[in-house]
């Protein structure tokens, strides 16, 4: 469900797409689960639904919870003979595509932002291993490590996502506010510059189209 996560004043308010959807928005409900692949048009069916009856209470729009843990979306990745792949970027891309159209459509003077992730996980593995953050955002724009882009797989006949903004979980786990993880792929409230970096190659290799023009907040 869409769920109140901040009260900005008395009449504006921003929702998050929590992720998962109802089971009827999964491209395999005879699964009973929710989280697993969800369908991008039928997710998107729900969000405008949700922006219809809530878009005169509410500003901004997050889209999912933290969609790079397996406890939100999955599958994360696949493996095959021992070599992974990340799944869960792609398939949260094309929930963007999706879902920001229809919502605008729905709330026109609304703000939409994608992200939320979760600032730790796992090195890409099966379907419930939880995805690094940077690991994620590279993937959801095609890109590798060193920000070339890929065409292969997943990433054959790439589109970009458009997103108003970029929203993030910061919080320290094991680490204090001060203490930098010495993890690349992670970031929390000492490593925001990594997490910065990683937004401006993005969307300066237009691999993220930002309605405003400008870089992502």
């Amino acid at each position: 469900v869409f769920s109140s996560s901040l009260t900005i004043s008395a009449t504006r308010v921003e929702l998050t797409g929590t992720g998962s959807g109802p089971l009827w928005t999964s491209a395999s409900p005879a699964r009973h689960n929710p989280r697993w692949r969800p369908d991008p048009v039928k997710f998107a069916a729900f969000a405008t639904a949700v922006a219809r009856r809530y878009g005169a209470q509410v500003d901004r729009y997050m889209l999912y919870n933290e969609p790079n843990q397996a406890g939100w979306l999955q599958p994360q990745g696949a493996c095959v003979r021992g070599r992974c792949r990340p799944l869960a970027p792609h398939l949260y891309r094309a929930i963007v595509r999706a879902a920001y159209p229809a919502i605008k459509a729905a709330d026109p003077t609304s703000q939409v932002l994608i992200g939320e992730l979760a600032p730790i996980g796992r090195d890409v593995g099966g379907s419930r291993a939880s995805l690094k953050p940077l690991t994620f955002m590279r993937a959801f724009g095609c890109l590798d490590e060193r920000f070339r882009p890929i065409r292969t797989g997943e990433c054959r006949n790439f589109r970009p996502a458009t997103a108003d903004g970029f929203a993030y979980h910061p919080h320290g786990v094991r680490n204090g506010p001060a203490d930098p993880n010495p993890d690349l792929d992670e970031a929390q409230i000492a490593d925001l510059p990594r997490l910065l970096d990683t937004l401006d190659g993005l969307t300066r290799a237009r691999r993220i189209l930002v309605s405003t023009g400008r870089p992502l907040d």
